[in-house]
C-alpha cells in the first residue's frame, strides 16, 4: 500500500452560534437542567434578526486557538448542584470531542436558579 503525502486543504472555522448550539444540545441531555430562558433584550435582538442563545456565552481566543464557554443553567429542586454542574461540564466536553476539533479551554457552569420545589 502506497502512502500519499499529507495535503493541507484549508481551515475550518466555527461560527459562535454553532458552538452555542452544540452546548445547548448537550445541556438538554442532562436530566433536571435547563438553560436560563431568553430575557427581554434577547427577544428584541431576535426580532431584528440577531439570534443569541440565552444561557451560553462563547469566548474565542484566536491567539491560542481555544474556546471558553459560560453555561448559565437552572437546576431542578432536590438535585445535587455540584454533581449536576460537573455532569454538564463533562457532557459538553464529550460532545465537542465527538463533533468538532475545538479545544475547549474552559466550561464554566453558573447556576442561576432552582426550578420546582415546595411553594
Amino acid at each position: 500500500m502506497r502512502d500519499f503525502p499529507q495535503m493541507e486543504l484549508g481551515s475550518i472555522h466555527y461560527d459562535p452560534r454553532v458552538i452555542a448550539d452544540i452546548t445547548k444540545a448537550a445541556v438538554e441531555e442532562t436530566e433536571g437542567v435547563t438553560l436560563i430562558p431568553q430575557d427581554f433584550s434577547d427577544s428584541i435582538l431576535e426580532l431584528v434578526g440577531i439570534k443569541r442563545l440565552s444561557g451560553v456565552d462563547v469566548k474565542i481566543d484566536n491567539l491560542h486557538n481555544a474556546v471558553s464557554l459560560e453555561v448559565k443553567i437552572r437546576v431542578r429542586y432536590g438535585l445535587n448542584i455540584p454533581d449536576i454542574a460537573r455532569q454538564v461540564q463533562d457532557l459538553v466536553r464529550d460532545r465537542f470531542d465527538q463533533l468538532t476539533d475545538i479545544d475547549l479551554k474552559d466550561v464554566n457552569v453558573k447556576v442561576h436558579g432552582i426550578e420546582g420545589g415546595a411553594a
